[in-house]
This record gives structure tokens, sequence and C-alpha cells, in this order.
């Protein structure tokens, strides 16, 4: 997903196929590929885009395994997921994690049949903290409140809080102890004292959550039907479509700014 693999894309597959297989066979407890929503979002796709890419991702690598011979409840369940670039828009954000444990869980067991609920699992180690292009280098400080924000969406997604990046990211000097410390603390409150990780999503039977949950999952079944269609997510790459509907969704997003449909306050205000 981050469009730096040195070999080709059929190899490289092949690579991570023998990497999934040696990790089922010889150390079970290994996480062979962790998919990454990461790296799409910040390039500029939008956020039923990435829904759809990375567990489009992680279908044709689950094909890998089933056709090297592995069981699916044998390694699926060491399969992960990164999807910590998100927006500000909270409600979005949480609804956007919600809706891709639904569609995971319905994937392995309706499409590869998995019986082992483990297997089921939508295993996100990132949460949906905000995205580092939402940080702004004029009046840093107010990155510290963005990623508090996003430190919230995680803790009501069912994830543990991280409030990263430091509120000095967009400097690039590199992040200094004050920065790291107010995150890790910001974190700290969240989980601890405001006690926010104490139900796992406490949202659900929101009307509001629940709507944009059902609207985000349907979005995200179109384009892995697009996919499918095309052959799957290697094709999807080697035939450069992927490339272009990032790139057509990147275009959009300074353009909503200079026109104030988005805002980045210091940025636009």
């Amino acid at each position: 997903s981050r469009g730096t693999h040195i070999f080709p894309l059929k190899h490289a597959m092949r690579l991570i196929r023998d990497t999934i297989v040696f990790g089922a066979d010889e150390m079970p407890g290994l996480r062979p590929v962790s998919i990454n929503g990461h790296h799409p979002r910040e390039a500029g796709a939008s956020r039923e885009q990435v829904l759809g890419f990375h567990l489009a991702f992680g279908i044709a690598y689950v094909q890998l395994g089933i056709g090297a011979g592995l069981d699916i409840d044998k390694f699926s369940a060491r399969i992960t997921f990164n999807d910590s670039s998100g927006s500000l828009e909270m409600f979005k954000e949480i609804a956007y994690l919600r809706a891709a444990r639904r569609m995971w869980a319905k994937i392995m067991k309706e499409r590869f049949g998995a019986k082992d609920p483990r297997s089921m699992i939508y295993r996100d180690v990132g949460g949906c903290m905000m995205g580092h292009d939402n940080c702004t280098v004029s009046r840093p400080l107010n990155n510290l409140v963005r990623s508090v924000i996003g430190g919230v969406a995680e803790a009501l997604s069912g994830y543990i809080p991280t409030c990263y990046p430091p509120f000095d990211e967009a400097l690039g000097l590199g992040h200094s102890m004050e920065a790291i410390q107010l995150e890790q603390d910001a974190a700290r409150i969240i989980m601890f004292e405001a006690g926010l990780c104490d139900v796992v999503d406490p949202l659900a039977g929101s009307y509001y959550v629940e709507y944009l949950t059902d609207e985000l999952e349907k979005a995200g079944w179109e384009i892995i039907k697009k996919i499918d269609q095309m052959g799957g997510m290697v094709a999807a790459i080697e035939s450069g479509w992927l490339d272009r509907e990032i790139a057509k969704s990147a275009y959009d997003i300074p353009l909503a700014l200079s026109d104030s449909t988005s805002a980045l306050m210091s940025s636009t205000s």
C-alpha cells in the first residue's frame, strides 16, 4: 500500500505468501503482514476508498494463504490492520472502524468460510488517530487539540487512545520531549481519568453513528465489488486504477480548503 515495493508486484506477493506459510508452520506467534490504510489515506484517498482498498488487500493476502494450501483458520487470525490516519470528523472515523470490523467478519465467514471466531476479528493496531496531514506549522499547539480529538475517537471506537502525532509533527524537526510527554499524558487522561475506554463500542445504537456505519459499509462493498471485477487488488494496482483513484481524490483536498468547503484552522482562517 505504500507503493515502495522494490520487486515486481507479483514477486512481492510471492514473498508475502512464503512469509505467511512460514509463519503458520514454524512461528505461530508471528504476525506476518499488517495491512496499512494509513498510506493511501495520507496520499489522498477518501475514507470510503481506504475502507474498500485495505479490505481488498486483506482479501488478496488471505487468498495467498489459501492458495498455498493453508487452512483459513490456521493463519488468518494473525493478519492485522493499521488505520492510523483518520480525519478530525470524529463520528465518521468511529463509523469507519465499526464498518471495517463488520465487513472483515463477513468476508472471513461468508467469503472464506472461517469457523474460528478469532479469524473474524479485525485486528487494528492503530485505531483512528488523526492523520499527519491534519497538522499545521502555524500555531502548532493547535495540533495537540487535534490529536486529543483523534484519541477520543479511538477510545469511543474500542481502541486504546494514542493522541498521536505530537503537536510539533509539522515542524519537521523531530518530536520534542515536551510534545511526546503531552501526547502520552493526554492518552492516559482519556483512558484513566475520563474512563472513555471502560465500555467497548459505547456509541452502538446511536442513530447517527449507525447510519454513518451503514453508509460507509455500502460504499466499501461497492469498491470491493469493483476491484473483484477487475480481477483482484493485484490487477487493480497493475492496471494503474488504484493510483488514478487516489490521485483524483487527492486533487479535491486542496480545492476544498481553498473554497472553504472544509477548514483547517490557522490555514484557512
